[in-house]
């Protein structure tokens, strides 16, 4: 007799505790694999060839220049036609762009390519290892990855927030955004 209770009372008990980690799966799943700053995807896929251009003019840029700083802040400069790697204590670098890296970069800001939060994203930070386009207000950034690894930041590699969704738009490309 005693054992329909303690049958009833189990049954009860995994029932919410199977509702209680649905709960908690979608949570996880809404929080940090669903971003919270929406993008348009098609923008960088219909324009993957302009994105890759600017990405490889920043990556080529920054392996040009012998410099002890890993991570550079570069500004384009359109009007003279340039990458600036902005340097706080010494003289700027610069990078003389090609006539596809101009068309690409005009591209980025004319056809809103990496616009977020009703912002372009045209403040640029690179590495050895990624080329970020981040928004001003450095909530979003698309992120080329030279080797394709799955970036972990937002804005900069050195970055230390982890409450960010990170998802993956084509083989070396990535949309972070914080949470």
């Amino acid at each position: 007799m005693e054992k329909r209770p303690i049958k009833k009372y189990i049954i009860r008990t995994a029932a919410i505790v199977g509702v209680l980690a649905a709960i908690a799966l979608g949570y996880y799943l809404y929080m940090y694999r669903v971003p919270h700053i929406p993008y348009t995807k098609s923008k960088v896929t219909d324009n993957i060839d302009e994105c890759n251009i600017m990405a490889q003019a920043c990556v080529d840029f920054y392996n040009s220049i012998d410099d002890d700083e890993e991570i550079w802040s570069v500004m384009l400069d359109l009007d003279r036609n340039k990458l600036i790697h902005l340097k706080y204590h010494d003289t700027n670098d610069e990078y003389d762009m090609t006539s596809e890296q101009i068309d690409a970069f005009k591209a980025l800001i004319h056809e809103h390519i990496f616009y977020v939060d009703h912002i372009n994203c045209i403040e640029i930070v690179t590495n050895n290892d990624f080329v970020v386009f981040s928004n001003p207000k450095g909530q979003a950034c698309f992120i080329y990855s030279v080797s394709g690894e799955r970036p972990d930041f937002c804005n900069t590699p050195a970055s230390e927030n982890k409450k960010i969704c990170v998802q993956k738009i084509t083989d070396n490309w990535y949309y972070s955004c914080k949470q």
